[in-house]
């Protein structure tokens, strides 16, 4: 096998493996359920406080992690409709104010 066939075969095994799915055990069956009771609890919690849902959690595909990127944007994109809906909570005239 020449030098070149034996690289692209190294790099086509790391990205195989990336893509596998991985076996679960009892112990990530039992954290992925821990995982998704805590997602209900703070989205409970947050309809509570009222604050905006969380767009995008739990994840569609369990088999792939969001990039640091996607977490930012998303964080930024919940963060910047909560500040808008403080914004217009503020402009309603308060209980007694006459217009």
């Amino acid at each position: 096998m020449d030098p070149m066939n034996k690289a692209l075969n190294k790099r086509v095994c790391k990205l195989e493996a990336l893509i596998r799915p991985v076996n679960q055990t009892e112990f990530s069956r039992q954290l992925l359920g821990r995982l998704e009771s805590g997602c209900r609890r703070v989205a409970e919690m947050g309809k509570r406080n009222g604050l905006p849902p969380v767009e995008g959690w739990p994840l569609e595909g369990l088999g792939r992690s969001p990039t640091i990127t996607e977490i930012l944007h998303r964080g930024r994109a919940r963060n910047a409709s909560g500040h808008q809906a403080l914004v217009e909570a503020s402009r309603e005239p308060f209980f007694g104010d006459s217009p």
